[in-house]
């Protein structure tokens, strides 16, 4: 039996329509079920395999961010924003992962560090005056 370009056209297009979608639909149910029980890489493997859609750049942002690498989860969350604008919770996801990336970065906790460090001496120094002033002059 031959093939006929009709017959050819439908394979392709049963490819890249329901399969691809069984594909998709597959892979975002695996790697939940894995980022569910905290295998996180499992379910990154799961999702390379899936076609980039907004659910499996959502479900791939969501992993970055529960690890932590909220700079890699606001791009992810801001090209799903931008595959459907009209999504609204994914721009604030892509909002949210950005600030705190940014108040994860070394700049941010380096200042923090500083402003404690500030103040613990600050603290320091008016417990030295109060001995001056209060306890060590009724020593004498």
């Amino acid at each position: 039996m031959t093939s006929t370009p009709a017959t050819t056209a439908s394979a392709v297009d049963l490819m890249q329509g329901p399969l691809a979608s069984l594909e998709e639909a597959v892979a975002l149910g695996s790697a939940t079920s894995y980022a569910r029980r905290g295998e996180y890489a499992r379910a990154e493997t799961a999702l390379h395999r899936a076609p980039e859609t907004t659910e499996v750049l959502d479900l791939r942002a969501k992993i970055c961010a529960q690890q932590g690498r909220f700079e890699e989860a606001a791009i992810l969350w801001s090209r799903a924003a931008e595959m459907d604008p009209a999504n609204s919770m994914l721009h604030r996801a892509a909002d949210r992962a950005a600030r705190d990336a940014s108040r994860d970065s070394p700049l941010v906790s380096g200042w923090r560090t500083i402003r404690i460090a500030v103040l613990a001496v600050a603290f320091v120094a008016l417990l030295i005056v109060a001995f001056v002033l209060f306890i060590y002059p009724s020593m004498g």
